[in-house]
């Protein structure tokens, strides 16, 4: 497998880091682990490491495709490693960029409106409050909402006036 330049180099400090981590807890290598066992749980427990010192998610996934790169025999080995990585995926909020001023949004909506556009002023209100990306709201058709009053509790057919 080849890898840009850039990226080999952030493998090797990350892979670097993790056989530092290995020596300070007092485990082999990590080509040893993958010859004994050993090599899923050591590399799972650097990941909670990682998490517990408040490092970027990044580093998690680094280190794992490194691992996976300079010991090729764990690759598709790694299943706890890679579960407590996307676990912590999921608690981590993402990056996010700041959202467009709320005036901005009402000033935009406005002047659709007045120019007729009253469907594209709607969509820009709710893609603003639904936080739907441009591609999310590009493929929005009327189907995918339900309105309030088109939900039946109780699942019986009822003619709304």
């Amino acid at each position: 497998m080849t890898v840009r330049v850039e990226t080999a180099s952030r493998y090797a400090e990350h892979f670097a880091l993790l056989e530092r981590w290995l020596a300070d807890v007092g485990l082999p290598t990590l080509a040893e682990l993958a010859l004994r066992g050993g090599a899923d749980e050591a590399l799972t427990a650097h990941v909670q490491w990682l998490y517990d010192t408040r490092r970027p998610i990044s580093y998690g996934s680094l280190v794992l495709a490194a691992a996976q790169l300079r010991v090729p025999r764990l690759r598709g080995h790694l299943r706890g490693a890679w579960a407590a990585q996307k676990k912590w995926g999921g608690l981590e909020p993402g990056e996010t960029r700041v959202p467009m001023p709320v005036p901005v949004v009402l000033a935009l909506a406005v002047l659709a409106w007045g120019w007729g556009w009253r469907r594209t002023s709607s969509l820009i209100l709710l893609g603003f409050h639904a936080l739907l990306r441009p591609a999310e709201l590009c493929g929005l058709l009327r189907g995918h909402l339900r309105l309030p009053f088109e939900f039946i509790p109780s699942g019986a057919a009822a003619w709304l006036p």
